[in-house]
């Protein structure tokens, strides 16, 4: 069974705070409305956000959606969206990446909506799906890779339960400005405890 059909993961990842579901094509407004909301932060660091240096519209972000659903089945990549319990506002994405289920390792990646930042809501959501994931899946290495001057996201890291492993010098190039940046990765290898 491929990850993003097991209900009972995917029922699992809920709290009184914030729950977690499945990307889907309904989900594409929010997400652009949140996305023109916090462009000016996510210009910050266009090094690990490549993809903010596209032109940013709704239609395009349909089209990142669907591509996002066709690529499901290969069970190597899936993206939930986290919204606030009581209210279902968009909060943000968190996806997973380059699953290897042979040394049960992946990569997690993030951003969250500006207008809800500060509240712990993110952090909430990243813990929850790591404990999900080493419940359900028993992964035993999951990594987040920061470009090393984006100090909300490394603070996210090292709330949520990451420690850091590895700082890349030059790891990283802007594609603004062609200039070179940190690359700081974060692994977490068992989460002790959530705490909601």
């Amino acid at each position: 069974m491929n990850l993003y059909e097991n209900k009972s993961f995917i029922s699992a990842l809920a709290n009184q705070d914030i729950y977690l579901q499945v990307l889907s094509l309904e989900d594409a407004e929010d997400i652009y409305f949140a996305i023109t909301h916090s462009f000016e932060h996510l210009m910050k660091y266009p090094a690990t956000i490549p993809w903010i240096l596209n032109e940013q519209s709704l239609e395009n972000t349909k089209l990142y959606c669907l591509n996002v659903i066709s690529n499901l089945p290969k069970n190597q990549d899936i993206v939930f969206v986290i919204r606030q319990s009581h209210t279902h506002n968009f909060i943000g994405l968190v996806g997973l990446h380059n699953i290897c289920w042979e040394i049960a390792k992946l990569e997690i990646g993030f951003w969250g909506n500006s207008a809800f930042s500060k509240r712990g809501l993110m952090r909430k959501a990243i813990q929850l799906l790591i404990c999900m994931l080493q419940e359900y899946y028993d992964f035993t290495c999951i990594e987040a890779h920061v470009d090393q001057e984006n100090k909300d996201a490394r603070m996210l890291c090292e709330k949520s339960g990451f420690e850091l492993d590895t700082l890349i010098q030059n790891g990283l190039k802007n594609p603004i400005d062609s200039t070179f940046r940190h690359l700081c990765v974060y692994r977490v290898l068992r989460l002790q405890a959530y705490s909601p």
